[in-house]
């Protein structure tokens, strides 16, 4: 269901505010980087680059507190433990990410080269099994939800933050940070991938309702972002940097933007 900007509270409009600065501060800060190739200037990347991870970091903050009151309103079980299960996946993708990058900087500082693209394909498998452990306890183990639990709440900001962050550091210093990239991006389409999976939860009366040209259009922009997702994967590990990147853009920009019209809709 289609909300208009006056039925909005004013902490969606603030929402809707905080995420297209968001997108505008991310695209100045790609064309500087991609197309001006203002590396040397720290100072103004920096700055720029700081501004939008403080933004980023403060709807995080909120994107918690609003899971956490979610928690709190739902009753029935098997919506209630979902929700937990789908924020511990969530929360430990990003850990995962972290942990490994620690680990790979350190192996690039003992010149251990050999053994860094083995760590990396082990976390990534590790991301892979603890998708399909969620999806299978979600699906076959707790009783089926109540409510809709295809939520940018839960996922698809922390998706989107993961995604643009290796966006940002490819860009800035490609040889150095391309396999940080890979992992990181890697972790954003898989937790999308739990995102869409959780659209075959919706009841038929959540589906009907949530029908209309923006949801319409939200679901489109998620779905290309999520195939050229897979084929920019594809292309970076078969050395095709153009396409890649092309593919890649293609992904931030359609889950961005599907982010964006979400706050429109009422329960997404």
């Amino acid at each position: 269901m289609a909300k208009s900007w006056s039925e909005m509270s004013i902490l969606y409009q603030s929402h809707f505010i905080l995420t297209c600065i968001l997108m505008v501060g991310l695209v100045t800060l790609i064309i500087l980087l991609d197309y001006y190739k203002m590396q040397k200037k720290k100072v103004l990347i920096g700055t720029i680059a700081g501004i939008l991870v403080a933004i980023g970091f403060g709807m995080l903050g909120l994107k918690i507190a609003e899971t956490t009151d979610l928690l709190e309103t739902i009753a029935d079980y098997g919506s209630h433990y979902t929700i937990i299960i789908i924020s511990v996946l969530t929360g430990a993708i990003g850990l995962i990410s972290l942990l490994t990058i620690i680990i790979m900087e350190s192996m690039r500082t003992l010149n251990k080269k050999k053994a860094l693209y083995l760590v990396l394909f082990s976390a990534i498998v590790l991301m892979g099994l603890l998708l399909m452990t969620a999806v299978v306890i979600i699906t076959f183990v707790l009783p089926g939800p109540a409510d809709n639990l295809h939520l940018g709440v839960i996922i698809g900001f922390p998706a989107l933050f993961l995604l643009s962050v290796g966006t940002i550091l490819v860009i800035f210093n490609e040889p150095k940070f391309v396999i940080y990239h890979g992992l990181i991006a890697g972790g954003a389409w898989i937790l999308t991938t739990l995102n869409v999976l959780l659209l075959f939860a919706m009841s038929e009366t959540e589906m009907t309702s949530f029908s209309g040209i923006i949801h319409t259009f939200h679901i489109l922009c998620g779905a290309i972002g999520l195939i050229s997702g897979f084929f920019s994967a594809l292309f970076g590990i078969s050395g095709q940097r153009k396409l890649a990147k092309l593919t890649g853009y293609i992904t931030l920009g359609c889950w961005w933007t599907a982010y964006m019209v979400a706050t429109f809709i009422s329960g997404i």
